[in-house]
């Protein structure tokens, strides 16, 4: 695949979006654009304000790894010897590139994609870092009382330091408080948090979940939870969907529950630079329940505003302007529009690059925002992200360290 630059102008347009807000809706800035991509993959950024993607070039071709300038050209790629990928990648500590594929976790020399250390997992994993240099992973488990397996590893070499075994359904997802020496492990019934150099257990929650839950970590240290539940009297796994949001402080205690009667989006939520945490809910995927974009105190959970749509595309992201970001479907006879919301009113609204599910954003150094589909990575200028910023995007920043 050869990552080349499609001019603004062929896909994006002004978009006037009736009774949203009285103001004119802004244009998107010079400097907009997207290139092509196939598959699955994560966009990471590269130490010098580039990307990093990956992605499966067809069967029975192996995945690539791509290491590309900020505008998508393609400078080098590493073919990996498997098949599929999980998804998942980050940026470690020490500068190398995370993979993970569905047998193994890759870690690849930043400046050439050498393989420097391959870790088997056997397993769907999802990673976090440490700014120490450690890694770490989930191989999760997807059938009830079967074993999931949370490691810590080197960031040297990919030797273990520890790992624990937790009896868990559904993916892991782990988040790192560098501060506090915490690793959490957000799972399909609790949460549990575990010292990051030994892996003994701090405490662990018990209320249950029948779907699932996604995080980000505040800046007084607390975890916010956003999960999923299928409503009463529901009899499939694919809904209806009932949802909350939660916070528990640094010693598991719940401070917070706000209920929502939409469900919440695998993205996580998003915490700005002023005590605000952002959440999508009502996924396309479920999209005759309605879909809504809240804003709520990290502090206490009151609910500062709350702006809905017929359906949501993607995850969000929120920048130094605390502009939200998010792509959506406002009525049956609207297209998708990548939305910008501040203070819960519409302030911007253009054309996506396209319209396949699912849809991931990340805000880089560049202050470019990159939102990523199963086709094309497109990108617009934005504020960029407060450096302030509890949590902007999801997993956290654009290394998707999953860390702070």
């Amino acid at each position: 695949m050869s990552g080349y630059l499609i001019l603004s102008r062929l896909f994006f347009g002004a978009l006037f979006v009736a009774g949203a807000c009285s103001d004119p809706v802004a244009l998107p800035a010079p400097g907009a654009g997207s290139f092509d991509f196939s598959g699955c993959g994560s966009l990471v950024e590269s130490s010098a304000g580039g990307i990093y993607t990956y992605f499966k070039a067809g069967t029975p071709e192996p995945l690539v790894v791509a290491s590309r300038s900020a505008d998508g050209f393609i400078s080098w790629s590493k073919s990996l010897p498997s098949l599929f990928g999980s998804c998942e990648a980050a940026v470690g500590g020490s500068g190398n590139l995370l993979f993970a594929t569905t047998d193994s976790l890759y870690s690849l020399n930043a400046q050439n994609g050498a393989i420097r250390w391959r870790f088997r997992t056997g397993n769907y994993v999802q990673i976090a870092t440490s700014s120490t240099g450690m890694v770490f992973l989930s191989r999760s488990a997807f059938l009830p009382d079967t074993a999931a397996v949370v490691y810590a590893l080197s960031g040297n070499d990919g030797s273990v330091i520890w790992s624990r075994t937790v009896y868990t359904p559904g993916a892991i997802g782990l988040f790192v408080d560098d501060a506090r020496s915490a690793l959490y492990a957000v799972r399909g019934k609790g949460a549990i948090a575990m010292d990051l150099a030994t892996g003994n257990v701090k405490w662990e929650t018990t209320q249950g979940l029948d779907y699932g839950a996604v995080a980000a970590i505040a800046a007084d240290g607390s975890l916010v939870v956003a999960k999923s539940n299928t409503a009463p009297g529901a009899s499939s796994i694919h809904g209806p969907y009932t949802g909350a949001i939660e916070s528990f402080g640094t010693d598991g205690a719940l401070r917070w529950r706000v209920p929502l009667d939409l469900r919440p989006p695998d993205g996580s939520p998003v915490i700005d630079d002023a005590g605000t945490v952002y959440l999508a809910a009502g996924f396309e995927v479920f999209p005759q329940y309605g879909a809504a974009v809240y804003a709520f105190s990290v502090a206490t959970g009151g609910l500062k505003w709350k702006h809905e749509f017929l359906r949501i595309h993607s995850d969000i992201a929120v920048d130094a302007d605390r502009t939200v970001y998010v792509i959506a479907q406002a009525a049956a006879d609207s297209a998708y529009q990548l939305y910008g919301l501040r203070d819960g009113a519409i302030v911007s609204a253009v054309m996506p690059v396209a319209a396949d599910y699912p849809v991931t954003m990340t805000i880089h150094s560049n202050k470019l925002l990159y939102y990523k589909t199963p086709s094309k990575i497109g990108f617009i200028p934005s504020a960029g992200a407060s450096p302030n910023a509890a949590w902007p995007v999801g997993r956290h920043d654009a290394k998707r360290s999953a860390h702070r």
